[in-house]
């Protein structure tokens, strides 16, 4: 059985809180009365929300690759304007409602367009998903030093990085973008896209 990232980051409060019970039955701490000796893990939070994941992963030590990312801060409400702008064609097409946030310090935000056009091209090659961004309310575009497109799920959150050196760049974004969605990607990036590490 394999997981996407998305579902990895989803089940990571659940796994994490169980394994504090199973800690806390193993020691017998509190004896009888181990449920009322004090504050438990929130079990009944929803998985993969913006603060469930990385209080309850960071609380008991997880790893930090199941748990979502603290997001950086903006680089400028301005440019955050102009990429959510940037977005309105994903949106129309993806039937989501996502919000832009540029946190490279290098990249301009036309540049960071290049996401827009990566996510819309997912949808186009997925009709009838009408679901696809839905768990998403924002993008946020940073800087990566590799020669492709990486993506993490920070709940709410789809954070892509990019850099201005790769080639193609809305087709990479496309390209892992699918590969983390676990959906069709038809790109002409390669023919190998979706079995290649990213």
């Amino acid at each position: 059985m394999t997981f996407t990232l998305r579902e990895w980051v989803r089940l990571a409060p659940a796994v994490v809180a169980l394994g504090a019970v199973a800690c806390t039955i193993q020691t017998g701490a509190g004896g009888p009365s181990a449920p009322d000796a004090g504050p438990e893990p929130k079990q009944d939070a929803p998985a993969g929300g913006p603060s469930a994941g990385g209080a309850a992963a960071g609380d008991a030590g997880a790893d930090a690759t199941t748990a979502p990312k603290k997001e950086p801060p903006s680089r400028s409400a301005a440019d955050d304007a102009d990429f959510t702008a940037a977005l309105e064609s994903v949106n129309e097409t993806c039937g989501s409602k996502l919000t832009g946030r540029i946190t490279s310090a290098t990249l301009s935000v036309s540049y960071c367009s290049n996401l827009a056009d990566g996510l819309r091209y997912v949808c186009q090659d997925n009709p009838g998903r009408a679901d696809l961004l839905k768990a998403y309310s924002s993008v946020v575009c940073g800087d990566t030093a590799g020669p492709t497109a990486v993506v993490s799920d920070w709940g709410p959150t789809l954070a892509i990085d990019i850099n201005e050196t790769m080639s193609d760049p809305s087709e990479r974004v496309r390209c892992t973008v699918a590969k983390s969605l676990a959906v069709t990607y038809k790109g002409d990036l390669d023919d190998k896209c979706l079995d290649r590490k990213h």
